[in-house]
C-alpha cells in the first residue's frame, strides 16, 4: 500500500481482507483493467459498475505472493509512467 501511494493521481486504501482498493482519480478503471489483462495477464476488479461507487474509478486488486504483487506493482509503475 506504501509502494502503492506513492504513484502520483491514485490512493490505496487499508483492508482487513486480503484486498487492497485504490481510487485511481482521473484514470479510468476500465481502461487500466482492460490493458492490465491485455499486457500482463493480471485480472483486476473494476469497481466503477457498483452502486456504491457512482461511477468512479475504483479497482480492487488482491494480495498474493510477493512476486504477483512485485509483477502488479511494476504493471502499476508503467501504465503510470513512474
Amino acid at each position: 500500500i506504501r509502494e502503492i501511494n506513492t504513484i502520483n493521481g491514485i490512493n490505496a486504501y487499508p483492508s482487513q481482507a486480503n484486498f487492497i482498493m485504490i481510487d485511481l482519480k482521473q484514470t479510468s478503471s476500465y481502461d487500466l483493467c482492460v490493458s492490465a489483462l491485455n499486457n500482463a495477464n493480471i485480472l483486476i476488479k473494476d469497481l466503477s459498475t457498483k452502486n456504491y461507487f457512482n461511477n468512479k474509478n475504483y479497482i480492487r486488486v488482491a494480495v498474493r505472493n510477493e512476486e504477483d504483487n512485485n509483477r502488479l506493482l511494476s504493471f502499476i509503475k508503467v501504465y503510470f509512467k513512474c
